[in-house]
């Protein structure tokens, strides 16, 4: 796991993800003890609310489960993707690849996707604030620095 600093959402968003991700594909197991959150916070380099919180969301969506002496392990039965879900992680992973041997980063890969999703959703709606996620990656615009 890392935490790109460049990126336009904050670390925990990044780390939530990220765990997601692991947990739901099976490359952390169910029973499998994750970093304690000063390792993590240490290794990430963020502060250990930051982690802490995460972990506590992740308990919330039934991803992990907390024990006093035992630390945070996966939980059993976590919440699998939806076989639509899956499609799309499989149709993300194919586009990183893609985009990175091309070496285009991956704030340029979102301004291109979110581009290309308000082109298509401009025939329907003309309301600019409905696109906030595209004015944030606009703001965030790390790769012309």
């Amino acid at each position: 796991m890392n935490i790109d600093r460049t990126w336009p959402l904050s670390p925990s968003e990044q780390l939530k993800s990220q765990l997601c991700t692991a947990i739901s594909s099976g490359r952390l197991r169910t029973g499998q003890n994750l970093p304690t959150v000063r390792t993590l916070a240490v290794k990430l380099e963020v502060n250990p609310n930051t982690v802490a919180a995460v972990y506590r969301e992740l308990a919330d969506e039934g991803f992990v489960t907390k024990h006093r002496r035992g630390g945070t392990k996966v939980a059993p039965g976590s919440p699998l993707p939806s076989s639509n879900d899956r499609k799309l992680h499989a149709l993300a992973d194919q586009l990183i690849r893609l985009a990175k041997q091309q070496r285009r980063s991956g704030a340029e890969l979102l301004r291109m996707v979110a581009g290309r999703w308000v082109a298509d959703d401009h025939m329907f709606t003309s309301r600019p604030d409905h696109y906030p996620v595209y004015d944030l990656l606009k703001q965030h615009d790390h790769d012309q620095a």
